[in-house]
């Protein structure tokens, strides 16, 4: 079996009320040649179920026999991942139809870098855009005082995209509070807009 260009990670705990839109978010992207990799974490309402609904041969289901947090659960989903590429997808997000071919696009136009997201646009009780750096000169000065996409990581990580290739050498580069390792570091000092 080919490995797909993209894997995508999403973890899912008692999410039942809008984990269906996340998947078909992902299900509904341009670029078709992908896996959707779902860790559930152990939920004890109905998402199993609304995961279950879905009869694409490219979600691949997990369960946790017992609640590995969300790092571990992101942890769970990469190793598990064959893609080239490793995109993250919260259980309560939509993802633009065109997101994973814009970043796998210009990750391929790109080699030097190695992650890759986007700003956010939230909805619902509070709505507002959140943007976060994206000039070479902006990132390379973030990088020294803290890292730009710990935000990220905190409050919208699933706008990421990165090359899952170079995972094992990132994760020694920085750990993240929570204990979860991630990489956050890129190739060469050269940033770039991708989305």
């Amino acid at each position: 079996m080919t490995p797909p260009r993209v894997s995508v990670v999403l973890c899912v705990y008692n999410q039942a009320a809008y984990v269906a839109e996340a998947i078909a978010s992902i299900l509904g992207q341009t670029l078709t040649d992908l896996e959707l990799i779902i860790v559930d974490n152990g939920s004890t309402d109905s998402s199993p179920e609304v995961v279950h609904s879905f009869t694409d041969p490219r979600i691949r289901y997990v369960r946790n026999e017992r609640n590995l947090g969300h790092a571990g659960s992101l942890n769970r989903g990469r190793a598990l991942a064959r893609g080239r590429y490793l995109a993250i997808m919260d259980s309560d997000d939509i993802s633009l139809p065109e997101r994973l071919a814009r970043q796998a696009d210009f990750l391929d136009a790109h080699p030097d870098v190695a992650m890759c997201g986007s700003w956010v646009e939230t909805f619902g009780a509070r709505t507002e855009v959140r943007r976060f750096p994206t000039e070479p000169a902006v990132l390379a000065v973030s990088l020294l005082l803290c890292c730009p996409f710990r935000r990220q990581v905190s409050c919208c990580g699933g706008t990421r995209c990165c090359r899952r290739d170079l995972i094992p050498v990132l994760d020694r580069l920085l750990t993240m509070p929570t204990g979860w390792r991630w990489p956050i570091a890129r190739r060469s000092p050269t940033c770039r807009k991708c989305c």
